[in-house]
C-alpha cells in the first residue's frame, strides 16, 4: 500500500494538502529509534540566548554527520525545570533524548556517537522508566499486579 502512495505521490500530495496545508511530501515508512546523548553543554544549547537552543543542536547533528535525519525535535531530559534546577546548582551539561530515523542509520549512531560543533558524543539507547514503560511491556495482569504491589 505505501508503495502505492509513493507511486501516485503528486495525486496524494494535492489531496491531502486539502485537509493540511503544512503537508509538504510523502515518503515510504521507516522506523524511529529514540537515543539519548550526555554531556550537551548548557551555554551551548540552553535558551534563547544561545541563538538556537536545542534546534542549533539538532541542526549541527545532521550537519555534521552524514545521512542522520532527526525527524522530531530533540528534548532534555528531564525537562525544563530539571534542566534549569541543575544549571542552577552549577552544573555545565545535561542529556538529551531524539529519535533517529532509520533502524541501520540508529545503528551507525549507537555505535560510532555522534559530531557536533567538533565534539564527539556517545550515544545510547533511550528506555523510558517508570510506571508507564513498565505498564507498555507487562504481559498479563498477574506481573503487573506483583510489580506495583497490587
Amino acid at each position: 500500500m505505501a508503495e502505492m502512495l509513493i507511486w501516485y505521490r503528486e495525486i496524494v500530495i494535492k489531496a491531502a494538502r486539502k485537509v493540511d496545508a503544512g503537508i509538504v511530501d510523502i515518503e515510504t515508512n521507516e522506523l524511529w529509534e529514540r537515543v539519548k546523548m550526555h554531556g550537551v553543554n548548557f551555554d551551548r544549547y540552553l535558551g534563547k540566548k544561545t541563538g538556537g537552543g536545542l534546534e542549533k543542536l539538532r541542526q549541527e547533528l545532521q550537519t555534521e554527520n552524514e545521512g542522520v535525519v532527526l525527524p522530531l525535535a530533540i528534548n532534555w531530559i528531564g525537562g525544563p525545570k530539571d534542566v534549569q534546577k541543575k544549571k542552577g546548582e552549577g552544573k555545565k551539561a545535561s542529556s538529551v533524548v531524539f529519535a533517529v530515523k532509520g533502524i541501520k542509520m540508529a545503528e551507525k549512531v549507537l555505535k560510532g556517537g555522534l559530531r557536533a560543533a567538533g565534539v564527539k558524543y556517545d550515544v545510547e539507547k533511550f528506555m523510558n522508566a517508570g510506571l508507564d514503560s513498565f505498564l507498555e511491556c507487562a504481559v498479563d495482569g498477574d506481573m503487573l499486579k506483583r510489580s506495583v504491589g497490587l
